[in-house]
């Protein structure tokens, strides 16, 4: 079959500003489908799941755009089952498939949460639908340049694709895109990813402290479980928060005075968009 044009929608302000400006007839060519690798009810940002039914897939139903969730299956055959990305954490005996930071030099470790949860599965879905080639959109803005990767054709998953970035060839900054947003009539988005990631700023630690602290609570579990398998290896201590401090010390109760860096770390363009 012909290339399939596919917008790997992340769930963020840059995500939904592409979805309005498709809806606007704005975008140099419209993707065929938006899909949303999901990695769980348990794992992803509940603001933005509850975003995504209340605002996104209804807009893209009124405009008719094809919105596609999907999410990663374990098992085989009839025995297959949806697997979220907090589940595999908590399976998982040797590996650490999110990017914690590592005691011995405070660097990230192997990011295979990006590539199981999200690019493994937006190409599963796209051989599902028939296709072995596909252009896939990525939503990062004219201000993240540095996450801009190449443009070329290239082999992956039994795949030949290649990726664009549409917020990039209109010169479009995130604020830029919070204002298309909200003149669509839709409010602005809240911020997408994981709510246990380690590429969380310390800003917002501090906020889901004060706002969500059951939330923040989970996250420091989270850490627990992937030590307490460490320990048990005779490994190093590995951390979320950026500090490289264990996660329930890290976050102080006090607001934050100012904002922090501004970077996601995550230059896939799969994961926070």
């Amino acid at each position: 079959m012909a290339n399939v044009r596919v917008f790997s929608f992340g769930g963020g302000v840059d995500s939904h500003a592409v979805i309005v400006l498709q809806s606007q007839g704005k975008l140099p060519e419209p993707y065929d489908y938006y899909i949303f690798a999901n990695v769980g009810a348990n794992s992803e940002n509940p603001y933005t799941l509850e975003y995504i039914e209340r605002y996104t897939k209804p807009f893209c139903e009124r405009f008719g755009i094809k919105f596609v969730e999907v999410q990663k299956q374990r098992g085989r055959g009839n025995e297959k089952h949806p697997d979220t990305l907090l589940e595999n954490i908590q399976r998982s005996e040797k590996s650490i498939v999110i990017p914690v930071r590592m005691g011995h030099n405070g660097a990230p470790g192997h990011r295979n949460c990006t590539d199981d949860h999200k690019i493994t599965v937006v190409d599963t879905e796209v051989k599902r639908m028939g296709y072995t080639s596909a252009v896939i959109g990525l939503g990062i803005g004219a201000d993240e340049m540095q996450r801009v990767r190449s443009t070329e054709w290239y082999t992956d998953n039994a795949i030949q694709k290649k990726r664009e970035y549409p917020l990039v060839s209109l010169h479009l900054t995130r604020a830029m895109c919070i204002k298309i947003i909200t003149d669509a009539g839709l409010p602005e988005p809240p911020k997408s990813s994981c709510w246990f990631c380690p590429f969380h700023k310390r800003s917002e630690w501090i906020d889901m402290k004060m706002n969500q602290p059951e939330l923040f609570a989970q996250a420091v579990e989270v850490e627990r479980i992937i030590n307490a398998k460490r320990t048990a290896m005779r490994r190093d201590y590995a951390y979320i928060h950026p500090d490289c401090v264990p996660l329930d010390r890290a976050v102080a109760d006090q607001p934050r005075l100012f904002p922090d860096e501004t970077d996601d770390n995550c230059d896939s363009g799969y994961c926070m968009t």
